[in-house]
């Protein structure tokens, strides 16, 4: 009896271990809840106002929003506001982001549009500091490349002055802002196994899905798909992490949603900007 409450002990000990977030400052808190940010850009692809364009953050800050964004690095490393990671579905060109020269990249026109893929300093310089930025770092290289995006990413933030966060699917992308930015506000992005399922295998899944790598990167909030919370995502909410839902399409989940959660990414319709 005693050996089994002892094993249970240090089981929940571990997942605590594991779970843990980082505490978020006050400060901070202040800055970046409490605001609907919206998904891409105040976007609609078939209308004018491509996703991740600058017409689409120009919306955005029109109105009041904050900003979810996407940036990744092209071949010369120019750091870039798109989030898929090629050109398939917003150009019908298949090619990938990581193998193209910005000078080649910045001439396509996506989405059917007239909207270009912008540099990440000219959503910054477009913004200045008027809204709160959500800022999504993607990569599908592992090692040398990574650290160059967070580096170059983190040099350009650095030098803002507007409030903003970072965010990854990635922990150690999320780790690296930990060991080298520790005062950047950090977030861990998840979903339910079964979203992360077809990229990820089963125990990669498990593990991200519970928010059990937070033992690495130890984020100071957790972005998660408002569709699939569950006691994986309440117990490090509850242990002090920030928490912003993804992607809300409508006035009713929002309303609820913002009696519990911290802020809110949005889509689709329009929100009040902040609450």
């Amino acid at each position: 009896m005693i050996i089994a409450a002892g094993a249970i002990l240090f089981l929940a000990a571990l997942y605590l271990f594991l779970v843990i977030p980082a505490p978020i400052k006050q400060r901070d808190y202040e800055r970046l809840a409490r605001h609907s940010y919206a998904h891409r850009g105040l976007h609609d692809n078939s209308r004018g106002s491509a996703e991740n364009s600058m017409e689409a953050f120009r919306l955005a800050v029109e109105r009041g929003y904050g900003i979810e964004l996407d940036v990744q690095l092209t071949r010369d490393r120019q750091l870039v506001v798109f989030h898929d990671l090629d050109l398939n579905r917003a150009a019908g060109i298949n090619r990938r982001i990581r193998d193209m020269d910005y000078d080649e990249l910045k001439v396509i026109k996506v989405f059917g549009d007239e909207a270009y893929i912008p540099l990440f300093s000219q959503l910054l310089a477009l913004v200045d500091g008027q809204v709160p930025l959500i800022v999504e770092i993607k990569s599908d290289r592992d090692g040398a490349w990574s650290d160059a995006l967070c580096g170059i990413a983190h040099g350009q933030l650095e030098n803002y002055s507007g409030n903003y966060c970072v965010e990854s699917f990635d922990p150690f992308i999320v780790r690296w802002f930990m060991k080298n930015a520790p005062k950047t506000v950090r977030g861990q992005l998840s979903m339910g196994r079964k979203g992360l399922g077809d990229e990820l295998s089963s125990a990669k899944a498990f593990l991200l899905s519970n928010l059990m790598t937070n033992f690495m990167c130890r984020p100071h909030f957790i972005a998660y798909n408002s569709a699939d919370r569950g006691l994986g995502f309440y117990i490090p909410k509850t242990l002090g992490a920030m928490s912003v839902m993804w992607t809300v399409c409508g006035e009713e989940e929002q309303a609820l949603l913002q009696k519990t959660e911290d802020a809110i990414i949005f889509e689709g319709y329009l929100p009040p900007a902040n609450w």
